[in-house]
């Protein structure tokens, strides 16, 4: 077994700090830079088209209730907007609340699988039910701001645009530890709004999304990530997917739970399931947002095999520069565990950022696992 020279190892060092720094701010940069240079807004309106609000469940009794209410509380003409809760073989409470709920209120449709099937044929089943023009797809855990559809539906205003997604607001920062990610969440809506400005998002908010119905195809059953399916299926027909943070939905920021680690881990897990479903977007000449497909979805995926290249090219060209250089990746990962322990709240802050890092390409590797393994299991309420 042979190893690369001191110069091979110095070359693939910085080829590696340069993919990083692409993949983590670089990207971010240039997409900002070139927003400011070449984008172009949507023309928004306040129409009030009809708007069907689709929501797939498995046991969410717990947040059921609160979510109808949310969205009977927005400030969308009421006989413009109807509800269709599809439950996916919930056995706890869910069902029941649902159908004592459509009992009372006009405009609320209760769909329901008696066996779990997956979220991708829960949406198919609810959306087909619907005869909206627009479709607006969220999740039960989530509250939405009043004006949520009133902001999102303005978009479709714009004959160029085919789905809008909306901002997700984190709270529970300092209360649950989850600082680093509402971070990390906060960058990466800033990069969606430059990707925006441009011409397209690459995926939508699942939590707050709308969709021209006309435009929609039915899932695969099975499909992990249809929220980033969808809107790259109408971004390959022409249509704009826009991104709008006036419209508004609030989750909690607890990355460090095991939940919401698994979440994650589902999340790109899924992202490898559409590479293979969709091989068309790694085509420059059939996938309009290849750039931004691949700077902001691939690179993210292939970040810890570059990092493990730069650690290992670090070793071998130990000496000078590459000695303080090895010191200083050391130091950043022990400082990365070192944070992940909640009990370290006086340092919390600082090293956020690290931990989050090391969490986010752990979830990386876990989520490859799964997917060559075939563990791709399909959606559920963690």
């Amino acid at each position: 077994m042979t190893f690369p020279n001191p110069m091979t190892a110095e070359i693939i060092f910085w080829l590696s700090l340069a993919f990083l720094f692409y993949t983590y701010a670089g990207y971010a940069g240039a997409v900002f830079v070139f927003s400011k240079i070449a984008g172009r807004d949507v023309r928004r309106g306040y129409i009030y088209p009809s708007v069907s609000v689709v929501i797939a469940v498995h046991n969410e009794e717990q947040y059921i209730e609160r979510k109808i209410e949310s969205i009977l509380e927005m400030n969308y003409p009421r006989d413009r907007l109807d509800l269709i809760i599809v439950s996916d073989g919930s056995t706890d409470n869910t069902l029941s609340l649902l159908e004592s709920t459509a009992r009372k209120l006009k405009n609320i449709h209760v769909l329901h699988f008696p066996e779990r099937r997956g979220k991708a044929a829960a949406l198919n089943y609810g959306i087909a039910r619907s005869r909206s023009e627009i479709i607006f797809l969220t999740d039960a855990r989530q509250t939405l701001a009043p004006d949520c559809a009133r902001e999102l539906v303005s978009n479709f205003n714009d004959p160029s645009v085919g789905a809008a997604s909306g901002a997700l607001v984190l709270t529970g920062r300092k209360e649950k530890g989850g600082y680093s990610y509402a971070s990390y969440w906060s960058v990466e809506k800033w990069i969606r709004k430059s990707e925006s400005r441009i011409h397209s998002v690459i995926g939508l908010t699942g939590a707050v999304s709308a969709i021209r119905r006309e435009l929609y195809e039915d899932l695969p059953e099975g499909t992990l990530l249809d929220d980033v399916m969808t809107p790259m299926r109408i971004a390959l027909k022409g249509r704009r997917i826009v991104f709008d943070e006036r419209a508004v939905a609030y989750d909690d920021a607890d990355i460090k739970s095991p939940k919401e680690l698994k979440r994650k881990i589902r999340t790109l897990t899924g992202n490898f399931q559409l590479l293979r479903a969709m091989p068309e977007l790694m085509s420059p000449l059939k996938n309009p947002l290849f750039i931004q497909f691949f700077s902001h979805k691939v690179t993210r995926l292939l970040a810890p095999l570059f990092i493990l290249a730069l650690f290992l090219s670090n070793l071998l060209a130990w000496g000078g520069i590459y000695s303080w250089l090895m010191i200083a990746q050391a130091g950043f990962y022990l400082a990365a565990l070192y944070g992940l322990n909640p009990d370290r709240r006086r340092f919390s802050t600082l090293l956020s950022f690290p931990a989050a890092f090391l969490i986010m390409n752990y979830v990386v590797v876990k989520a490859f696992l799964n997917s060559v393994s075939g563990k791709e299991t399909v959606w559920a309420r963690e």
